[in-house]
C-alpha cells in the first residue's frame, strides 16, 4: 500500500511548535518524529516549560508506552483520558514502536476521546513514521500539518548534559540512580514525570556510551 506524501508545517523551534499546538484547531494531536533519542528526551525535557510560558495552567503528562501489550495500551490510554485534569494536559506518547501497527488502529478508534486533551503530541521514531500513518488515516486528517522534527526543535543532549542532570537527580532525592531503578521497579518511586525522565536520562546516556564506542 502506497502513501500519499504530504507537505508538513515547518516549525523554527519549540516556542514556534508549542504555539502551534496550543493556537490550532481543537482537536490539537500533532505528530513528532525523532531520529536520535538525546534529541527526543532535550525537547520533552523542554517542552513543560515552553507550553506553560504560553498557557501558565497547562500540565504536561508522558506516557510510557515502549512495554505495553496492545491491551495494556488501550487501557492506559483510556485511563489518561478519564483524569479529571485532562481538559488542561498535554499528554505526550511515545515508546509506540514495538507496536506501532496496533497503537495506531487504536488511536485511530480512540480519536473521538483525544480531543478531551488539551492537547496530544504521539512521538515516533522516524523510520516507523510511515507505518503509523498506514493505520491511522481517519487520525492523520487530525493532524494535518502538524508534524515536527525533534532534531529540527531541540539541540540533543550531550553525554556533558546526561551526567550533570543525572547528578542533579540524585542529589535531589538523595539516592543513586541504581536505587532509583530498583525502586521504578517496585514502583516505589514518587514523582512520575521525575521518575521517567531520570529513567529516560539512563537509557539515552547508555545510547550515548553505545554510540561513543562504536566511533
Amino acid at each position: 500500500m502506497r502513501t500519499k506524501e504530504r507537505e508538513y508545517q515547518v516549525f523554527l523551534d519549540i516556542k514556534d511548535f508549542c504555539n502551534a499546538i496550543l493556537a490550532g484547531p481543537s482537536p490539537s494531536v500533532s505528530l513528532l518524529t525523532w531520529r536520535q533519542r538525546p534529541a527526543l528526551t532535550s525537547l520533552l525535557q523542554r517542552l513543560g516549560p515552553s507550553l506553560r510560558k504560553l498557557s501558565p495552567g497547562i500540565a504536561v503528562t508522558v506516557l510510557d508506552t515502549s512495554e505495553c501489550s496492545a491491551d495494556s495500551f488501550a487501557k492506559l490510554l483510556v485511563s489518561a483520558m478519564m483524569n479529571r485534569k485532562i481538559s488542561t494536559t498535554c499528554l505526550v506518547l511515545y515508546g509506540l514502536e514495538p507496536l506501532v501497527s496496533s497503537a495506531a488502529k487504536i488511536l485511530n478508534g480512540f480519536r473521538e476521546r483525544l480531543a478531551n486533551a488539551k492537547c496530544v503530541i504521539i512521538a515516533i521514531r522516524e523510520n516507523r513514521q510511515r507505518d503509523f500513518i498506514i493505520d491511522c488515516p481517519d487520525l492523520m486528517d487530525w493532524i494535518g500539518l502538524q508534524v515536527a522534527r525533534a532534531e529540527d526543535l531541540s539541540v540533543p543532549f550531550t553525554a556533558s548534559d546526561v551526567r550533570k542532570l543525572l547528578k542533579e537527580f540524585e542529589i535531589r532525592y538523595g539516592k543513586s540512580s541504581e536505587q532509583f531503578l530498583k525502586e521504578m521497579q517496585a514502583e516505589k518511586s514518587g514523582d512520575p514525570i521525575d521518575g521517567w525522565f531520570w529513567r529516560e536520562l539512563l537509557h539515552v546516556e547508555e545510547d550515548l556510551e553505545k554510540s561513543h564506542g562504536e566511533k
